[in-house]
């Protein structure tokens, strides 16, 4: 493929055409019976080429979408499995008083019984933020989760693509 590449490319240096003759003409030569070079009707585009016509805001947009939509139905679920002992039951999480707590025990240190000794004060932390805008309600745990997932889908395509902030808003 290189190869042919740079007889194409040498043929344009001398004055030839797709033909190879002199003069730029694209009829095939009369007369003779040798092989036609057919014109490259798939060029190489670059991914970014590809996607040059549209805005970063638009495809933001589309992607926001995409990873929004697989998840949609959550939004009118309740608590499962553990989140009612972690939300529900968490008296860590109903209150800023009990922020020095979260930090420096364990997930499950409010249950009395031998429990799995996790640290995750980040988890923590943002339950009790949606427990503070939401109280025990679902829909509020499951949006912000949402939201969090479009966000990171966003934050993902501008480091691969390099979408600076004056390019998406103006």
């Amino acid at each position: 493929m290189a190869a042919l590449r740079s007889a194409k490319a040498a043929q344009e240096r001398h004055g030839r055409g797709a033909s190879g003759r002199r003069g730029g003409g694209s009829s095939p030569a009369r007369g003779r019976a040798g092989p036609t070079q057919q014109p490259d009707l798939i060029p190489e585009v670059s991914e970014r080429q590809l996607f040059s016509r549209f805005s970063d805001l638009t495809l933001m947009a589309f992607l926001a979408v995409a990873a929004a939509v697989p998840y949609l139905n959550t939004l009118r679920n309740g608590f499962v499995s553990d989140d009612k002992m972690q939300v529900l039951h968490n008296p860590y999480i109903t209150s800023f008083h009990y922020l020095t707590k979260i930090f420096t025990t364990p997930v499950a240190s409010y249950v009395g019984a031998k429990m799995p000794n996790y640290y995750r004060p980040i988890m923590n932390l943002g339950y009790l933020l949606c427990y503070q805008v939401f109280g025990p309600h679902a829909f509020g745990f499951h949006l912000v989760n949402l939201l969090l997932h479009i966000l990171i889908v966003g934050a993902v395509f501008c480091s691969r693509s390099g979408c600076s902030r004056n390019a998406i808003w103006h």
